[in-house]
Formats: structure tokens, sequence, C-alpha cells
């Protein structure tokens, strides 16, 4: 068989071709997000979510695999933990100082879960999609304030973020199975002096 040789290196480029081929178009190599923009999965982020707007309607359908922050701030100052299961969210801390804060998502339930801080008074008050989800896309500029998602049954993933004096709502805006996390009680307030 003299082209066996030929023929066995025409095979190993073709696979080379096909397995370079493969992969995500998001040329950060991040998982694009609700409002076009690309995170990574890195435990805490920079920057301001100031002006941050994603689109309007549903949560989140699923969590994504890895721990990954939205809306972060540099540095860290006073930490709370905030238990998530179902259905609730508990920040350890009822109140904190105004600064940069680390918060740290601590999933003790069985299903995937986030944690979205909102600059809002009062859960009331938040517009809601049809799905029972906060509807982000029509919150007032800057009222997003940051989000910690990936966060799995049994995983610990930190965001750090700037707040103001004033109150958050701390939700989990997933939806799964048609139901919003947020419309089954996954609403806490947290007060910023």
């Amino acid at each position: 068989m003299p082209h066996a040789p030929a023929r066995r290196t025409a095979l190993l480029l073709t696979a080379l071709l096909v397995l370079t081929g493969c992969g995500d178009d998001t040329s950060g190599g991040g998982a694009l997000g609700r409002d076009g923009s690309t995170t990574t999965a890195t435990p805490k982020a920079t920057g301001s979510a100031a002006g941050a707007t994603t689109t309007t309607g549903a949560g989140t359908a699923a969590a994504p695999a890895d721990c990954s922050t939205t809306g972060g701030a540099a540095g860290t100052g006073e930490t709370v933990p905030v238990d998530l299961d179902e259905w609730s969210v508990t920040p350890v801390k009822p109140s904190v100082k105004a600064g940069t804060v680390t918060f740290t998502a601590r999933n003790t339930g069985s299903q995937p879960h986030e944690l979205v801080v909102i600059a809002a008074p009062s859960p009331s008050g938040l517009p809601l999609a049809p799905d029972g989800s906060v509807a982000e896309g029509t919150l007032q500029a800057g009222a997003l304030t940051g989000r910690i998602t990936g966060v799995g049954p049994g995983k610990r993933c930190s965001g750090s973020f700037q707040l103001e004096a004033g109150t958050y709502t701390v939700i989990c805006n997933l939806v799964a199975g048609g139901a919003a996390h947020y419309g089954r009680g996954m609403i806490n307030v947290l007060s910023v002096s």
C-alpha cells in the first residue's frame, strides 16, 4: 500500500481542521449576556453597572456553568454572605455601610440560582415581565447594580459592587420550568447607610 501514509496524513489534517473550527463565536471566549455584552467566568469583575441595561422581559432561562459577575467594582469592602435556596434570598447582614460591598452568594438549595442587586426602595415597585420575573430592561437607568450568575447547588460565588446609601432589593431572577424564582419568593431587601 504505497498511498497509506498519504491517506493517513490527509485524515489527520481533516480531523485537525474540524476540531479547530469548533468553539464559541464570542472573541473574548465568554458567554453572551442578555445585553449583548460578554462575560467571563471570573469570580470578580471590575467596572460599573451604572446605566447598564438588559433586554426587556424574562429573567435568565438557565444559570451559566461557572460563576460570573456583571457590574462589579474593584477592590473589596464589607462582605455580605447571602444564602440562596428554594425559595428564598437571605442576606446574613440586613444592613451594610456604603462603598464597595462584596457579596458571597451561597447556594444551599438543589437548583441553580443567581444574585441580582437592584437599587430599589421596595420589591413591590419593580416592573414584572409576563413570566413573573423582573423586567430588567425597563428598570430605571443605573438601578441594576450588579449580578452574580452561575451559582449552582453547593457553590459559592462572589462579586463586589459599589453601593451608595439607600435601599437595595436582592433577588434571583432565573426562570425555570416556566416559573420565575422571583415570583416564588426569592426576594429580600438590604439597607445601605
